[in-house]
């Protein structure tokens, strides 16, 4: 608590009865005319709460000072790098705050290695290898949907009601986190229609097959987009070349991959014909 002399409109202590202006407020005689002999008291904001370590996540670097280097975002850290203040040898963290103030920590990696995990600086100084990357993940989304529109035209063509009961189970999947019942209802359309082979199955398949086929098409069409926009590209100004290992991995691994899975889709395609003739 405070109180405020009413000579010099100072606040003081509630331990102080005396002002520095010689004001003394438990003696009236001391108090000038007009004014009052109690002091006035003013309530004595609380102070605001300081945070130290505010929720959220930051990327901390070690300069070569042994200077710790905080970012707050992958946008900062970005900008460091191509600024040359964060170089591909310093070591760096990922520090996660949550709201009660606790660090999670993860180990100390140099920022060449730590860059790969983030789209956003993995380009920075592997740019072939980025798309190689980027691209896998799209060819895996349309090997999804060109193996599924495959799928059905077999089965359309080989039994018009499987066809019908194929295209249940794949909107029950579809809708399953939404209605978990979905799938248990198709399986009983299943039986009631006569039809005897598991659609389920075949689902899991066809997304193996087609996840299996679009990831090395993918990697394929991702190198070589990386190849010619690789000099339009904004890299670190320490970055070295990538060398011939992102055509090796994004070009030449999955062109042998596809030639020995092949044989597998051909095998996939007679089982699929068989389980729905009830082989």
């Amino acid at each position: 608590m405070k109180w405020m002399c009413p000579v010099c409109e100072a606040e003081n202590h509630a331990s102080l009865a005396r002002c520095d202006c010689g004001y003394d407020g438990a003696v009236a005689s001391t108090v000038q005319p007009g004014f009052v002999n109690v002091p006035q008291i003013v309530d004595e904001a609380p102070a605001a709460a300081v945070t130290i370590n505010p929720p959220g996540v930051r990327f901390e670097v070690v300069s070569c000072n042994d200077e710790t280097m905080t970012f707050d975002s992958v946008t900062e850290l970005r900008e460091a790098i191509l600024g040359g203040l964060v170089t591909r040898e310093l070591n760096v963290r990922k520090v996660t705050v949550d709201a009660s103030e606790k660090r999670l920590e993860s180990a100390w990696v140099p920022v060449e290695k730590f860059v790969a995990g983030y789209s956003e600086l993995r380009a920075l100084y592997r740019p072939i290898w980025h798309f190689t990357k980027q691209y896998a993940w799209y060819g895996v989304i349309a090997g999804f949907a060109l193996k599924a529109v495959d799928t059905t035209i077999t089965i359309f063509t080989a039994n018009e009601t499987a066809g019908l009961v194929w295209l249940l189970v794949i909107g029950s999947l579809l809708l399953s986190k939404k209605f978990p019942l979905a799938p248990a209802m198709v399986v009983f359309m299943t039986f009631k229609f006569g039809v005897q082979a598991n659609f389920f199955i075949t689902a899991l398949a066809t997304m193996l097959v087609g996840a299996m086929f679009g990831a090395p098409g993918g990697m394929v069409v991702g190198t070589i987009v990386g190849h010619c926009k690789q000099k339009s590209m904004t890299t670190a100004p320490d970055a070295e070349p990538e060398g011939k290992r992102p055509y090796w991995l994004g070009i030449g691994l999955p062109v042998l991959t596809l030639a020995a899975l092949i044989p597998l889709y051909i095998w996939f395609n007679v089982k699929l014909v068989e389980w729905m003739a009830g082989k």
